[in-house]
């Protein structure tokens, strides 16, 4: 029997695959932007304000990295504060302890106990850490802010005793020492081991300027403190004395003096440690107000940018639907012409 084939047959035949191509290619598209809520082809659907899109999208991710930033400028500058009450309820209740301590039988034996426990506990909490880096060392944020007293600052204070009265503190002839020459030795050789080259040479490593958080091109918004600051220095001074002192040999009213001086210098400590803390908080008010106004530019960006890329989702479930019938038809189609043969129409 003769093959009947013939190029009208064969374009016959060719013409519902080519649809169907097609058709599974539109649907494929429909179906990413159901999903997606954004156009397929992006440079088809917008032309020229492809442009526009692009730059927005990139003012978006900007805002989007300054905001998480800003978070965690926030999430530090609050541990800071914590940290800072902590330091302060410390300071209360060494303040309390060594009012009582002053006068009593045993004050001075106490007294140092609650100093040693109160660096200890100074240091630990000025080496409180954040994802990685030291919140109270400043630009130095892989340094300990504070060295242990034991590893090198209680030497220097026992130093500095030997180096102005000739013998060391446990000395019987500590004894001797008037409260005048021990006014004098805490107002002179000591309180110099807590000025700047003696103070980051024994005791801290940390840098005077904390990290600054920059919105924009905006002033930079102050948030940190570091334990190269006022506030260290005074609690470390008058920790220290009692310590040092209040182990010693000098004579109770010897000791009264140095229980004076440490109280000032702990009362000194809590007003600075409130000034930190007040500065820190303008800074986070004024943070939490940039904060806001990202949110805003975000929200904006976001919107400009769905009414750019969006596409309708009614209109593309309708689309679907459309595709999905006419592919279904060709289907159909593609199936009768294959089964075409001319012993039916014989």
């Amino acid at each position: 029997m003769p093959r009947i084939d013939s190029i009208a047959t064969r374009l016959l035949s060719q013409l519902p695959r080519t649809a169907i191509a097609e058709g599974q290619k539109q649907l494929a598209q429909a179906q990413t932007e159901a999903a997606t809520g954004r156009h397929a082809d992006m440079g088809m659907a917008l032309g020229s304000r492809i442009g526009v899109t692009i730059d927005f999208r990139l003012r978006l991710d900007s805002v989007v990295n300054t905001l998480d930033q800003a978070k965690l400028a926030d999430s530090r500058a609050e541990l800071t504060q914590t940290s800072l009450s902590t330091l302060a309820d410390l300071a209360k209740g060494f303040q309390s302890v060594l009012a009582g301590a002053r006068g009593a039988e045993n004050g001075k034996t106490l007294a140092a106990t609650s100093g040693m426990l109160s660096l200890d506990a100074m240091q630990s909490t000025l080496s409180t850490s954040y994802d990685g880096q030291y919140i109270f060392g400043g630009m130095m944020s892989d340094s300990v802010p504070l060295s242990p007293y034991l590893a090198g600052p209680r030497q220097a204070v026992i130093g500095a005793f030997e180096a102005h009265f000739g013998f060391p503190p446990s000395d019987p002839a500590a004894a001797a020492l008037s409260a005048s020459d021990i006014g004098g030795f805490l107002d002179g050789t000591f309180s110099s081991l807590f000025e700047d080259t003696d103070w980051r040479s024994t005791w801290s490593a940390a840098s005077t300027e904390g990290m600054q958080f920059r919105v924009g091109t905006g002033r930079a918004i102050d948030l940190q403190t570091t334990a190269d600051r006022p506030f260290a220095r005074t609690l470390a001074q008058a920790f220290s004395m009692v310590e040092m002192l209040g182990s010693s040999s000098i004579s109770r009213d010897a000791f009264q003096v140095v229980a004076d001086r440490s109280l000032a210098r702990v009362s000194e400590a809590q007003l600075q440690i409130g000034s930190e803390q007040a500065r820190i908080g303008a800074g986070q008010a004024r943070l939490k107000l940039a904060s806001e106004a990202m949110e805003r530019e975000k929200r904006d960006f976001t919107s400009a940018i769905s009414r750019l890329e969006g596409v309708d989702a009614y209109e593309t479930a309708t689309r679907i639907n459309v595709l999905m019938m006419q592919l279904e038809t060709s289907y159909a189609v593609t199936g009768r012409i294959n089964r075409l043969s001319l012993l039916s129409y014989i």
